[in-house]
């Protein structure tokens, strides 16, 4: 069966008048799929924007704004004052850029065409695209041709060996390489800056922050008086936002966990909020951990509940629907099946106020919810200041 504290009186299953009838399972997969509906229509994410046509016109509207590889792929534009959507190809356009943000170019790669994200424009210009799994970076020293910054990373046989050479670690039969390639051919392409050689040595792995400011240094250094233009500065790979959470936890089946004296009690804790903007600006993970003091025959005993779940929250307005789904994992002993709808509200000085209503089940084939084992009620508040993507 499930894990379980022992208790040492009979087990005994509560339930509550107050919550129980608007939580029956057609009321809650009503919530999650009308929630669920609407976090999928939020998907389309227009914002202003100019589109550069093939024949050199400016068009001036809106572009769906989605993460980086689908960024590469295709550009969905709203000419201003029409509700008309049209879809660009990078063979069909050259170019498009969000206002005072991200700017993309068409370039042939791998026998296709796709937008390249330009982040640099100067003596060395930086592009980059993500395509599948994998993040590429490409140099551009004054008008020439660009060249593709080489970097690979993975796990190899002993037996064999590693393109490019590079750093390993070796794991049983196979081993963890990072090639150094990249290191070469940026002194090489860069040499009219000396000077910057300790700096590229450094570069383990080539991203966004580290090239950016390695092409502003080499600028600086060969022509210092000509301007250049970052057209958007590297946004980490994750980036924190904690929510002060307080609420009421009610047992539907306090038998699984020993069970408590009473069947309602208070939570409170923390919850993070990860942004990881290089993966996908719209989605979070949640985690963090909320305590609870349960009482039993023995005595109180605090439990921590730590949430490992996949989040979506609305990106634009006031009042922003969010959901995520995911585990709870209980100390002492017992892991759950989350679903958790709830409204946030956002304010421009006050941060965010969050409701949160979360059903947890009892989990079936890992992931599966099957009966109910406790439900509650939350309210939470985030300092956003001014931070992307709460900022929106």
């Amino acid at each position: 069966m499930y894990p379980y504290i022992q208790a040492k009186r009979p087990l005994k299953v509560y339930s509550s008048d107050l919550f129980k009838p608007m939580l029956n399972r057609q009321f809650l997969l009503a919530i999650i799929f009308l929630l669920g509906c609407c976090a999928l229509n939020a998907q389309e994410n227009f914002r202003p924007a100019y589109l550069f046509s093939s024949s050199g016109d400016t068009l001036e509207g809106f572009i769906d704004y989605r993460g980086d590889e689908k960024m590469g792929k295709v550009c969905k534009f709203r000419p201003l004052q029409s509700e008309q959507i049209s879809r660009f190809s990078p063979e069909e356009i050259k170019g498009f850029r969000f206002k005072d943000s991200k700017y993309f170019v068409s370039y042939f790669f791998e026998e296709e065409w796709v937008f390249l994200e330009y982040l640099m424009k100067g003596e060395a210009s930086i592009y980059y695209l993500r395509k599948g799994q994998q993040n590429y970076y490409f140099l551009q020293i004054g008008g020439s041709e660009l060249k593709r910054i080489p970097y690979e990373e993975g796990f190899v046989e002993k037996s064999s060996k590693p393109k490019g050479g590079g750093a390993s670690s070796s794991s049983g039969d196979t081993y963890f390489y990072r090639s150094t390639l990249h290191t070469g051919m940026l002194t090489y392409h860069l040499q009219a800056a000396p000077d910057l050689k300790k700096k590229i040595d450094k570069i383990v792995i080539p991203g966004h922050n580290n090239l950016i400011k390695l092409a502003k240094d080499y600028h600086v250094a060969v022509s210092p008086d000509e301007p250049y233009t970052i057209f958007e500065e590297g946004v980490p790979f994750v980036r924190i936002f904690p929510e002060f959470n307080l609420g009421i936890l009610n047992f539907d089946q306090p038998a699984v966990i020993g069970p408590p004296e009473e069947e309602t009690y208070f939570q409170g804790g923390i919850i993070l909020h990860c942004w990881l903007p290089r993966l996908n600006e719209k989605f979070f993970l949640r985690t963090g951990i909320l305590l609870s003091p349960l009482s039993f025959d023995e005595g109180d005993r605090l439990f921590a509940k730590i949430p490992i779940q996949l989040e979506y929250i609305y990106p634009r307005g006031a009042l922003r629907p969010r959901l995520s789904y995911g585990f709870n994992f209980y100390y002492p002993g017992f892991r759950s099946v989350s679903v958790s709808p709830g409204l946030a509200l956002h304010t421009k000085s006050a941060g965010m106020f969050v409701l949160n209503a979360e059903p947890e089940f009892i989990p079936r084939e890992l992931i599966i919810p099957s009966s109910l084992f406790n439900y509650s009620i939350s309210l939470g508040w985030t300092l956003t200041l001014g931070n992307r993507p709460f900022s929106r």
